[in-house]
C-alpha cells in the first residue's frame, strides 16, 4: 500500500534563478543548495523532456509554448512532480486535487489520462507517469532545473 505521507522533502525541487543559467540535473550534491534558499529567492521550475513546469504560476510549457491544461490536471501533475520517484496513493491525490470533496476514482483516472495525452506518455512504456497497480501513480521522468529567465512569460 502506498504511504499517504505527502511531505517528501527530497523530492521537492527548487531552483535559484540567479545562479542557474540552463538546465541542470538535480543531484545529491546540489540538492541541499536548492533547499537552503530563502522563499524570496527561489522559484520552482522543474524540467522534464521538452516540458517545463512552473509551480508558482501553475503553468506547463512545451518547447517554450504554453500548454492549456485544466486546473485539476495541473494540480495532479504538480503533486506527482513534487513527490518525484515516490508512489502517490490514489487517496492522497484525490485529497490534494479535490480537497474537502468526495470524488470517484474515475475522476482521477480522467486527469491521469489527460496528462498522459498532453505529455505524449503511454501506459505500456511510460516516460513520465507510471502506474503502481492498486496503489497509485509515480512520476518517473528525469527532472532538471531551469532558470526562470529562460522560460517565456505567458
Amino acid at each position: 500500500m502506498a504511504p499517504d505521507n505527502l511531505s517528501h522533502p527530497l523530492h521537492q525541487l527548487t531552483c535559484d534563478c540567479k545562479s542557474i543559467a540552463a538546465y541542470r540535473p538535480l543531484t545529491d550534491d546540489n540538492r541541499e543548495a536548492f533547499h537552503g534558499l530563502s522563499s524570496r529567492s527561489r522559484e520552482r521550475w522543474p524540467g522534464f523532456g521538452p516540458f517545463v513546469l512552473s509551480f508558482r504560476r501553475r503553468q506547463l510549457f512545451r518547447d517554450a509554448q504554453l500548454i492549456r491544461l485544466g486546473a485539476r490536471a495541473l494540480s495532479t501533475l504538480i503533486a506527482l512532480v513534487e513527490r518525484h520517484g515516490a508512489v502517490v496513493s490514489k487517496t492522497a491525490l484525490q485529497r490534494i486535487v479535490w480537497p474537502n470533496t468526495h470524488v470517484d476514482e474515475g475522476n482521477l483516472r480522467v486527469q491521469i489520462c489527460t496528462l498522459r495525452r498532453v505529455l505524449e506518455d503511454s501506459i505500456a512504456k511510460p516516460r513520465y507517469i507510471s502506474t503502481s497497480a492498486g496503489e497509485g501513480y509515480i512520476f518517473i521522468g528525469e527532472l532538471s532545473c531551469l532558470s526562470s529567465k529562460l522560460v517565456p512569460v505567458a
